[in-house]
């Protein structure tokens, strides 16, 4: 996953306590890294994920701050990837989904001008939904 984000640090972006974002983030998926030194194990979620656990707009920015990129371009696959999306589609708001309906066009016009993009046509909603997963475009569409 591009963008990550650990249970303390999004704490510390929602202005929280480490229980009270474990409560925000209950049900999300985790991964649970080793331990590292005396801080225990972290536990570890796809921003993209807790982005629409977030309610107040001045913790966007925070968040994205407290992120870590892995520069991966692969965000994933299974249900659990596209329900993210779809979850994280719905939470956009219209200025950010205006910025989304700009690289969908792009997505779109790029397919077009390439040699061979026709055969990704049928497949087009799952990746403009898996392309608002990678960090560079959710970046954008999120922050502008």
């Amino acid at each position: 996953m591009p963008l990550t984000i650990t249970l303390r640090r999004a704490a510390a972006a929602f202005g929280v306590q480490g229980p009270a974002a474990g409560r925000r983030l209950k049900g999300l998926p985790v991964t649970k890294m080793p331990p590292t030194g005396r801080g225990g194990r972290q536990h570890v979620y796809p921003l993209a994920a807790v982005l629409p656990r977030v309610h107040r707009p001045e913790h966007i920015g925070p968040m994205f701050r407290a992120s870590t990129d892995d520069s991966s371009l692969f965000v994933g696959t299974g249900a659990e990837v596209m329900q993210m999306a779809e979850e994280l589609d719905a939470w956009l708001t219209p200025a950010m989904r205006s910025r989304y309906a700009r690289v969908r066009a792009q997505i779109l016009a790029g397919l077009a001008a390439g040699r061979g993009g026709a055969a990704f046509l049928p497949l087009i909603e799952t990746l403009y939904r898996k392309v608002l997963l990678h960090s560079d475009v959710l970046r954008h569409v999120v922050l502008g």
